[in-house]
């Protein structure tokens, strides 16, 4: 995953609820004004306590490879009910021609090409 040079960005927030209702991860990036915005989705969880945080940002020839991490609630403590759907959205100032998400683990859990 580190094979690359790192792609600083700037940290636009994250939700619990972005309104995205599909199970897998996914990845959306657009363009406003003179900036790219990458979001990246958990998917759909059942409770609260998930979230997703890009922690680094690798640019590699004309993509980026992001690490996030994919954060669960532990199973002894109560989550609260009612499902969730976690993103966090980061900005650059440049877009990519592709972006793959990769969890803490270095697992690909999702991947973007750009039209």
């Amino acid at each position: 995953m580190d094979v690359g040079s790192p792609a600083g960005f700037m940290d636009e927030g994250a939700t619990q609820f972005s309104g995205y209702e599909g199970q897998e991860p996914k990845i959306e990036m657009e363009k406003r004004g003179e900036l790219w915005f990458v979001t990246v989705y958990q998917g759909q969880q059942p409770s609260g306590g998930y979230a997703i945080r890009v922690e680094r940002a690798i640019h590699v020839g004309t993509g980026l490879r992001l690490r996030a991490r994919f954060t669960k609630p532990a199973v002894v403590a109560g989550a609260p009910a009612g499902s969730t759907s976690p993103a966090h959205t980061i900005g650059f100032p440049f877009g990519a021609d592709g972006v793959t998400l990769y969890d803490q683990d270095d697992q690909e859990r999702a991947n973007l090409v750009r039209p």
